[in-house]
């Protein structure tokens, strides 16, 4: 127990803790104006020392019977020795047929070489088995420790730090799309605004289909770590016309692709994708300077016009006899027949 624990935003009113604190910044009784010995003095006559070393009418000869695995509290010096532990063991162990379970508690200053030899000796003296456990080393002891016990953390932490950290900021961007009874899921991620990683998935692919999409997604991340602008991705590559995947791809790497493209887009009815630039510069490490400074202006690529039947359900061109009607590949619809 800690006398600091006490005084606590549920003790003493959270406004006002937070008020004396900086919303917990400092600790409640320093920023009161009581000093660290003051706060250690009362802390051991209210809350006591946690060991019975130096209590009064206790002969310290009678210290071994009250001693513990561990040193007890912070001013208790005293613990059960590793290889009383293992003593005990040792004799026991003829009497019981398994190994026994039983930790064998070390100090927080016992090094590797003394715990080689505590497992040697273990072997030597017929243990099946010794679990071994050294004081700090529990997942939830970090958490408890105070900068009180530990001067050199505080006075790394309150060093000013010469170098200016820089964080990055990223986000994730989620997007779905029902291409006739087909779910079309695409994802992407975006790091200081620019676009760098995009992924697609979709319901009901063939295996050849998924091999496809993969390839092509692919593709594009491997121009978008190159450096290439989303909007000359699209332009470029995602320019098939009549196939509505590749239109909401087209449209979601626009749409997400950052300032730096300095583009603006937006689809309009009849699938018509339309991209507007005003002196758009492509900063792209691979490509050259003539294809960098291409700008898209009033670029309308329309489905429509090729003259074929088109999907009723997602409005995709890539129909094919199927008996006496028209199966999309796309989605998967008929034109009324099975």
């Amino acid at each position: 127990m800690d006398i600091n624990y006490l005084f606590n935003a549920m003790n003493v009113g959270a406004e006002f803790y937070n008020r004396t604190t900086n919303n917990g910044e400092k600790n409640f009784l320093s920023a009161l104006g009581f000093s660290e010995i003051e706060i250690e003095k009362a802390n051991d006559y209210i809350c006591g020392t946690m060991t019975l070393e130096d209590a009064p009418h206790l002969k310290e000869e009678h210290y071994p019977v009250f001693d513990c695995a561990n040193k007890c509290g912070k001013k208790g010096k005293r613990y059960i020795h590793p290889y009383g532990h293992l003593k005990m063991l040792s004799a026991l162990q003829p009497f019981v047929s398994g190994a026994i379970s039983k930790t064998i508690n070390m100090p927080n200053d016992w090094n590797i070489e003394q715990i080689k030899k505590a497992y040697y000796d273990a072997w030597t003296m017929m243990l099946k088995g010794v679990a071994l456990y050294r004081d700090g080393c529990k997942l939830s002891q970090p958490l408890n420790s105070t900068l009180e016990e530990h001067p050199e953390l505080k006075k790394i932490l309150e060093e000013e730090s010469d170098e200016d950290l820089e964080i990055e900021t990223s986000r994730k961007i989620r997007k779905r799309v029902l291409l006739g009874k087909r779910e079309l899921r695409l994802s992407a991620e975006q790091k200081e605004g620019q676009l760098v990683k995009m992924e697609a998935e979709m319901d009901g692919l063939s295996p050849t289909q998924e091999i496809m999409l993969n390839a092509l997604t692919n593709s594009i991340n491997l121009h978008l770590q190159t450096g290439t602008a989303p909007a000359l991705i699209a332009q470029e590559t995602l320019n098939l016309e009549g196939h509505p995947l590749i239109e909401h791809l087209r449209e979601f790497l626009v749409v997400n692709g950052g300032d730096s493209s300095e583009i603006n887009a937006k689809v309009v009815s009849n699938s018509n994708f339309v991209v507007n630039t005003s002196s758009s510069n492509f900063s792209s490490k691979k490509e050259s300077n003539s294809l960098a400074n291409n700008s898209l202006v009033n670029e309308i690529i329309s489905s429509n016009t090729s003259g074929k039947m088109n999907c009723s359900s997602c409005g995709a061109s890539q129909l094919r006899q199927n008996g006496t009607c028209q199966l999309c590949e796309v989605c998967g619809q008929t034109s009324g027949c099975s």
